[in-house]
């Protein structure tokens, strides 16, 4: 799909039908089993079954998202049944909506309450008796590969659809095309692991509360930490491009955004200091200590950085940004530069949108987080911020700060706990 860059009213810009039922033209199951067979040609994908003698459709799949490599592979892991997954409007408009509604694929926009999802997926539980309905729970891809925020809702949701639960874990597919660099290992080494989590008489019989304890419990990986326990060499000459983008502080000076992944080495700008990552995805530094090794130990250093700052309410972004909007799965249109705001308050975005002027703003103690993209080569869009409402979704890329976009999930999710007095 191209950008539109010409000016358009408001009026004239046609909006997703939410409401439309979900899709499956059957035959589809096959021919989307042979695309991921292809998709993931020449790597060696394993599929364990734990607790799941005798199940069969309908029921619910809660999976982690960390990778393209996460649907293809979900594909092989349900076949043959049909499955109905819950997808961001983003991919639809990657893939066209004919394509993704025939595969059953029910759309949502992320991080907004959406009634007519919760009708949708019910609609499939009740009356699609031999589909699987399949979600990603953490809402947006894992940054840095391990357990991150999960809902507080997901046992209210499993007692509302009213079927078994099911956890389906998948190492592998985040080490092997992580999203800070989208360069795919082409032969990846992938295994799924297949959980009853909850039991139909579970869900019947347990509250909400023991429900959602029993899924968190049961919702705990680790990509890196898989990579080492199990040898997976990727000895690709590109595994650190990009990493400056989730590791963005350095530890040795604590300079942030000055960080440059390129090739296997990741250095400081600032003080010089370069680490090397090695084929099985720990950081070694060249000279002196090695704060840390875990990729993921990292990330979480920064996380807590963040939240400190949140807590001292000293955390703020502003910037100007790009600005372009999706209202829809086949349409994208660029406007004029704007400026956002993000601070313990919310997010604040000021533009000029569909020839009209725009002052939105997105209060911290509903927003449980935040959606944001790592630029692909060659697309058109850089890191981006996206922001959404009912009819709307807003791709805004910082013009003048740079690896700032995962600082600013982390804060979202800080933000939002420290309103709402959670951990």
């Amino acid at each position: 799909m191209k950008t539109i860059s010409r000016p358009v009213k408001k009026s004239k810009v046609k909006r997703f039908d939410f409401v439309k039922k979900p899709y499956y033209f059957s035959p589809m199951r096959h021919i989307a089993y042979l695309a991921a067979k292809f998709v993931l040609r020449g790597g060696d994908v394993r599929i364990r079954r734990v607790g799941m003698e005798g199940l069969k459709p309908p029921y619910f799949i809660l999976a982690n998202h960390a990778s393209v490599y996460d649907m293809a592979t979900s594909m092989l892991v349900n076949y043959p049944h049909r499955t109905y997954n819950v997808v961001a409007l983003d991919g639809l408009y990657d893939f066209t909506e004919p394509l993704m509604r025939s595969i059953g694929t029910i759309a949502k926009r992320k991080f907004i309450k959406d009634f007519m999802l919760l009708k949708n997926m019910k609609y499939v539980v009740t009356r699609c008796k031999d589909a699987i309905l399949m979600m990603y729970p953490e809402a947006k891809y894992s940054l840095q590969g391990a357990t991150s925020y999960l809902p507080p809702t997901l046992g209210k949701l499993a007692k509302f659809l009213g079927v078994p639960v099911v956890s389906c874990h998948l190492s592998g597919c985040y080490v092997n095309a992580p999203q800070w660099h989208k360069i795919y290992n082409k032969r990846p080494k992938i295994e799924a692991v297949i959980t009853q989590t909850c039991t139909a008489e579970d869900v019947k019989n347990l509250s909400e509360e023991e429900l959602q304890k029993k899924i968190v419990d049961n919702f705990v990986y680790d990509d890196f930490k898989w990579q080492k326990e199990n040898n997976v060499i990727i000895d690709v000459p590109y595994r650190a491009q990009g990493l400056n983008r989730i590791l963005y502080k350095c530890p040795h000076c604590g300079t942030a955004h000055r960080m440059e992944g390129e090739g296997i080495r990741l250095t400081c700008k600032a003080c010089g200091k370069v680490w090397e990552m090695t084929p099985l995805g720990e950081l070694k530094a060249l000279e002196g200590e090695t704060e840390f090794s875990h990729i993921p130990d990292w990330f979480d250093w920064e996380k807590a950085d963040v939240e400190r700052r949140v807590r001292e309410g000293s955390y703020r972004f502003e910037d100007e940004v790009r600005v372009k909007t999706m209202p829809n799965a086949k349409h994208m249109y660029r406007h004029p530069n704007g400026r956002l705001i993000h601070d313990n308050s919310g997010f604040r975005f000021i533009g000029h949108v569909y020839d009209e002027d725009v002052d939105l703003f997105f209060d911290s103690k509903i927003q449980d987080g935040v959606h944001i993209e790592y630029p692909i080569k060659n697309n058109d869009y850089t890191d981006s911020v996206i922001l959404y409402t009912q009819e709307e979704s807003y791709y805004l890329m910082p013009v003048n700060a740079r690896d700032v976009i995962t600082e600013i999930s982390l804060a979202t999710d800080a933000i939002y706990a420290l309103r709402n007095e959670k951990k």
